[in-house]
C-alpha cells in the first residue's frame, strides 16, 4: 500500500505467483525422483496433477493465504528431504540445507499458525535419522524467523497466537466435523488417496516416509478441529506431498516404460477432472461448508465491483468522522473500501479481540461461531449496521427502534442517535430520519398507549436516543407517565 498497489490485487497476484512456483518445484521435484530410480524420459508427472487441481488453482486466486502457506510448507519438506545428486544430506553443505529448511517453515508458522504441526512432524523424521544436530539446527533455523515476531505479538497483543486461532476454536476437538470435511475433500479429490497404496512400491520405503507423515500428520490437525467452511481449502497445503508420493510409486512400477507411466498419469488427471464436487448448490447446508467461489461467483455475481463502489461512495461521506461500524462476512469489502475510521466484524470475531476470545457456548457453523455480543457492539459506540443479519443476530428489533439511514445509497441501520455526527452525514447528503420529531410525536401519543405500549418505546428509545444524548425535555413526559404506572 505505501507503494502505491491496490492490496486486493497485489495478494491475488502473489498467491499465483505461489501456486505457479510451488508447481515449478514439484517439476523440479520429479527430476530428482526420475534420476534417483533411473527412470527413463521424466515426467513432471505430480506439478501435472497439481495443476489440475481445482481448489488449488481457485484458492491461488483468492487473496487467501492458502497459496503462499502451501509454498511454504512443501519448499522446507524438499530443503529437508532432498539433496542435490551425488552430496550427503548431512554433509556440511546439508547441514546448512537443514537450517534453511527450518527457516523456511518458521516463514509457513508465521503465514499461518498451525505451521508448527509440520515443524514437529519433521523434528521427529529428523531424530529418526539419529542425528541431534540436524534436530537442533533445524530448531534453531524455525526459533529464528518464528520467534521473534512471536515474542513480539505476546507482548504487544498477549496472546502466542493470532486472533483468528481463537476466533476459530481452534484450541477444541470437533472431530465429527473435521472427519465430515476430510469426506467431502476426498470424495472429490479421491486420486490422491492412491499415495498410499502407490508408496508400498518404493524401495526403500523411508524414502516416503516423510511425505506421508507430513500428509497424514496435517490432515489428522485439521480434522480434529472441524477443518474449515470453505470447501477443501484447509487440505491443500497437503496436496503436493500426496501428489509426490504417488509419483514416487508410478516410476517405481514402471521406471523403464515413460508410456505406462504417461496413461496412468492421464487417467488420474481424468478422475481429478471428472469427479463433481459434493458441495456444489448446497450453499453451506453440509454441515457448513461451502464452494466459496460458485457462491460468489454464481449466486453473489457482481459483488465484488457492488461493494467497491459502494464503499467508495461511504469513504467520502465518511471522511474525517469518528464512525464506527459493525459488519458481517462478505461487508468486509464494503469497510474495507470505506475507509471507516472503526469498524468491528461482528460475524467471527476474527480481527477483535474480544469477541474471538468469548467462550464458545455452542458449536454451530465452523469457522462462525463467535458473534459480538450486543453489550459489545453498544459499548463501542457503534452507529451503523449494514446487515440484515445483525436483526437477529443482536436482536435489534427487540432492543431499539427500526431506524434506517440512505448512506448515500447504502442502507444502514443506525443503532444510536450522534447530535454531532448526524448534522455532519447530512451535510454531505446522508438521508437520516428525524428522530427528535418522531419522539415529540411519540409523546403526543403517550395518552392512547397501554402502559406496555409506553414501556416498550421508552426501554427502545432510551438505549437508542436518551441513554446517550442530554434532552430533559423530551425524557421528562416518558418518566412521568412511567412514574405514574408503578
Amino acid at each position: 500500500m505505501k507503494l502505491g498497489a491496490d492490496p486486493g490485487r497485489w495478494a491475488i497476484v502473489w498467491g499465483i505467483a505461489c501456486f505457479a512456483t510451488a508447481l515449478g518445484l514439484l517439476a523440479r521435484a520429479s527430476w530428482w525422483i526420475a534420476h534417483e530410480m533411473e527412470a527413463e524420459w521424466p515426467l513432471p508427472l505430480a506439478a501435472m496433477w497439481g495443476a489440475l487441481h481445482v481448489e488449488w488453482t481457485v484458492f491461488a486466486t483468492s487473496g487467501l493465504e492458502t497459496s503462499a502457506f502451501t509454498l511454504a510448507a512443501f519448499g522446507g519438506y524438499l530443503l529437508l528431504s532432498t539433496a542435490p545428486r551425488g552430496e550427503s544430506r548431512f554433509a556440511p553443505a546439508g547441514y546448512r540445507r537443514i537450517a534453511l529448511a527450518g527457516c523456511v517453515y518458521g516463514v509457513a508458522s508465521l503465514i499461518r499458525p498451525d505451521g508448527p504441526v509440520f515443524v514437529v512432524i519433521c523434528c521427529a523424521w529428523l531424530l529418526g535419522q539419529r542425528d541431534l544436530r540436524a534436530v537442533l539446527l533445524f530448531s534453531a533455523g524455525f526459533l529464528l524467523v518464528w520467534g521473534p515476531p512471536t515474542a513480539w505479538r505476546v507482548s504487544y497483543y498477549g496472546s502466542i497466537f493470532p486472533n483468528t486461532y481463537y476466533a476459530k476454536s481452534a484450541s477444541l476437538a470437533w472431530w465429527s466435523q473435521g472427519l465430515y470435511y476430510a469426506q467431502t475433500y476426498f470424495t472429490r479429490y479421491w486420486p490422491l488417496l492412491l499415495a498410499f497404496p502407490a508408496s508400498l512400491l518404493v524401495r526403500p520405503l523411508r524414502t516416503v516416509a516423510l511425505e506421508l507423515s507430513l500428509a497424514l500428520g496435517y490432515a489428522l490437525y485439521v480434522m480434529r478441529v472441524g477443518g474449515d467452511f470453505m470447501f477443501g481449502r484447509m487440505f491443500i497445503p497437503i496436496s503436493p506431498y500426496l501428489l509426490l508420493a504417488l509419483e514416487r510409486g508410478l516410476v517405481a512400477r514402471w521406471p523403464r516404460r515413460p508410456l505406462a507411466r504417461l496413461g496412468a498419469t492421464a487417467a488420474i488427471a481424468l478422475g481429478l477432472l471428472a469427479t463433481p464436487s459434493p458441495v456444489v448448490g448446497l450453499e453451506g447446508k453440509g454441515r457448513g461448508v461451502v464452494d466459496e467461489r460458485a457462491y460468489y461467483t454464481e449466486r453473489r455475481s457482481g459483488w465484488a465491483s457492488e461493494s467497491d463502489e459502494a464503499g467508495t461512495r461511504l469513504r467520502r461521506l465518511f471522511d474525517g468522522l469518528p464512525i464506527v461500524v459493525c459488519f458481517y462476512g462478505s461487508e468486509a469489502r464494503l469497510v474495507f473500501a470505506s475507509h471507516v475510521r472503526t469498524a468491528i466484524e461482528c460475524e467471527t470475531g476474527l480481527t477483535d479481540e474480544v469477541v474471538a476470545h468469548q467462550p464458545l457456548a455452542k458449536r454451530g457453523r465452523i469457522g462462525h461461531e463467535k458473534r459480538a455480543p450486543w453489550w459489545y457492539v453498544a459499548h463501542r459506540g457503534t452507529h451503523f449496521v449494514f446487515s440484515d443479519a445483525a436483526r437477529s443476530a443482536l436482536e435489534l428489533d427487540r432492543r431499539l427502534p427500526a431506524v434506517y439511514a440512505n448512506l448515500s445509497g447504502v442502507r444502514a441501520r443506525m443503532l444510536f442517535w450522534d447530535p454531532v455526527i448526524v448534522p455532519q452525514l447530512r451535510s454531505r447528503g446522508a438521508e437520516i430520519p428525524d428522530i427528535p420529531g418522531l419522539i415529540d410525536r411519540e409523546i403526543a401519543a403517550l395518552p392512547s398507549l397501554s402502559d406496555a405500549e409506553v414501556r416498550d418505546h421508552w426501554d427502545k428509545l432510551n438505549t437508542f436516543y436518551f441513554s446517550r444524548v442530554d434532552d430533559p425535555a423530551r425524557e421528562r413526559p416518558f418518566r412521568e407517565r412511567l412514574a405514574r404506572m408503578h
